[in-house]
């Protein structure tokens, strides 16, 4: 099979599937937007911690290594989940997944309010990551496939920026209540609490998309992720371009509050919060930017951006300039929207419907773990010299794995090019 025929085939069997499969709810305006809905709570639960850890490091006196241990927990969990049960809803249906994983995230945060040590923040960080490895896959093939037009180019668009959105609304919303808030261990987890009893409302909203479902033990057995033949290439070249945009997003969302009261001496954690905030208010905007050049031209440009904003990042902690480090927040935010919008795009065209919710798990598992790795090699780098040798030393390898990205690139495509995204076509 053809690339263009890859592309094109996926969505033609969705538009079919979605007319076979008896029981399989119609798309819908009001069960899409729930479903949307759901994954920005799930997507929240990954960032709110970031601006806390400097009060846990206060309170529990733990190394910049064990806020890379705490940090690591959260995409471990998620990579365990998505690995034996990213695809449980393409057998057991999306509801009754959802809400399960809903139940965990409550468990999650419940943990956090009763930390009292580093082993517990661990613990907490691993069980919320389970619960979101469980809901990303299941909520994103939902919005795939409950999009009113079903156009998995505007369903790709959603779910890229309502993910990137509320990555960035935890830090900014975590931050002023620890800030100004007087319980920064305590409120924070409070309102996301409130937050998950409103998502578990909007599940009564999303109707169900899988009409062949297995229920009991069948269902919930654990499969390894398998790509089928024709999804490998085009899958390739989506992770590795997501690669670098999520481990530029962990660069920025671990190390950054704490660089800020560090090396530039503002211990605000609602500055820590917002710079981390415009990150990925840039990285929405980039996403839009990105449906307007199309996939083809976003991820090269994406690429290209993210490299530029990190090194204006790493000369803003050179020159303990705060300003600096805001513009290069949104050069390095412009410039992974764009890249993880086409990625996510190029998944999204290749997914056939059957395996939608398996293809995207081997996606986001590739994608979260990426963002962990920063994080690590971040605190080991920083015992020896310095957060700030340690931040440059991060960035410098990540713009490396951007230079050779784009190399792999020019030489896998070459003059060919696929067809920009579009509406699939009716039957």
């Amino acid at each position: 099979m053809t690339m263009a025929k890859a592309t094109r085939a996926p969505a033609a069997m969705f538009d079919a599937c979605c007319t076979r499969q008896a029981g399989m709810a119609r798309p819908g305006t009001v069960g899409f937007w729930s479903a949307v809905g759901v994954l920005g709570v799930a997507a929240v639960a990954g960032t709110v911690p970031i601006p806390l850890y400097v009060v846990y490091q206060q309170a529990f006196g733990f190394s910049m290594l064990g806020l890379a241990v705490i940090f690591a927990g959260f995409p471990i969990g998620l990579a365990a989940a998505l690995v034996c049960l990213g695809c449980t809803s393409d057998r057991m249906g999306r509801r009754i997944v959802l809400l399960a994983a809903l139940v965990l995230a409550v468990v999650s945060a419940i943990i956090f309010l009763s930390a009292s040590s580093t082993w517990w923040l661990l613990a907490a960080r691993f069980v919320s990551g389970v619960a979101v490895g469980v809901i990303t896959p299941a909520a994103a093939a939902a919005i795939a496939e409950l999009e009113p037009h079903r156009d998995l180019h505007r369903a790709s668009m959603v779910t890229a920026v309502v993910t990137v959105g509320a990555l960035g609304a935890g830090p900014l919303v975590a931050g002023l209540l620890a800030q100004y808030g007087g319980s920064p261990r305590t409120l924070p987890w409070q309102l996301y609490l409130g937050v998950l009893a409103v998502a578990a409302l909007m599940m009564l909203a999303v109707p169900e998309t899988v009409g062949d479902r297995t229920s009991g033990v069948a269902g919930i057995r654990p499969r390894l992720i398998h790509l089928p033949p024709d999804v490998r290439r085009p899958f390739t070249e989506a992770i590795t371009t997501a690669v670098v945009g999520f481990g530029t997003l962990g660069f920025f969302s671990s190390l950054v509050p704490s660089l800020v009261k560090a090396s530039l001496h503002r211990p605000n954690h609602a500055l820590g919060g917002a710079v981390v905030f415009v990150l990925y208010a840039a990285a929405v905007a980039g996403q839009f930017a990105g449906k307007r050049l199309g996939r083809s031209r976003s991820i090269p440009s994406g690429l290209v951006i993210t490299a530029v904003g990190l090194a204006v990042v790493v000369a803003a902690f050179a020159t303990t300039t705060l300003w600096l480090l805001v513009v290069g927040a949104v050069v390095c935010g412009l410039g992974v929207g764009l890249a993880v919008m086409g990625g996510l795009a190029l998944v999204n065209e290749v997914c056939p419907p059957g395996h939608r919710a398996e293809i995207l798990s081997a996606f986001f598992v590739v994608t979260y773990i990426s963002a962990a790795i920063p994080v690590v090699l971040s605190a080991v780098m920083a015992d020896h010299g310095g957060s700030v040798a340690a931040a440059s030393m991060v960035a410098g390898l990540i713009g490396l794995l951007i230079v050779i990205t784009l190399v792999l690139r020019l030489q896998q495509r070459g003059p060919e090019r696929l067809p920009a995204p579009g509406p699939p076509p009716r039957t």
